[in-house]
């Protein structure tokens, strides 16, 4: 029996994320039919997310230069602030502001009602 090694499996994914975008966006636009599988984004999403997660360790904290730390907080925060007042300056709903806010940018789907 193999033994099951998340840490491996994390590494092979985090090695290859780049590559299986690559195709996934290039099937999505060569058969649009597989987009029945669009329910399924958030469980794939999640398990790429954990699974590079998974090869952080708190080495890889300690090798973050406090300059670019706080770059990047600027930047996260500077693109909620911009999302919030580009929402607030449409007049858009609550829910959609505060979406929009929370992710830092509006995607173009969320304006749009179903």
């Amino acid at each position: 029996m193999i033994a099951f090694e998340p840490a491996r499996l994390a590494g092979a994914i985090e090695d290859y994320l780049l590559g299986w975008v690559l195709l996934s966006v290039t099937v999505g636009f060569l058969v649009p039919d597989i987009a029945v599988l669009a329910p399924l984004s958030t469980p794939i999403l999640a398990v790429m997310v954990g699974s590079v997660s998974l090869t952080l360790s708190p080495g890889t904290f300690r090798q973050v230069r406090p300059r670019a730390l706080v770059t990047i907080l600027a930047v996260q925060t500077g693109m909620a602030l911009a999302a919030f007042g580009i929402a607030r300056a449409l007049s858009l709903s609550p829910a959609l502001t505060l979406g929009s806010s929370s992710s830092g940018r509006s995607r173009p789907n969320s304006s749009h009602p179903r």
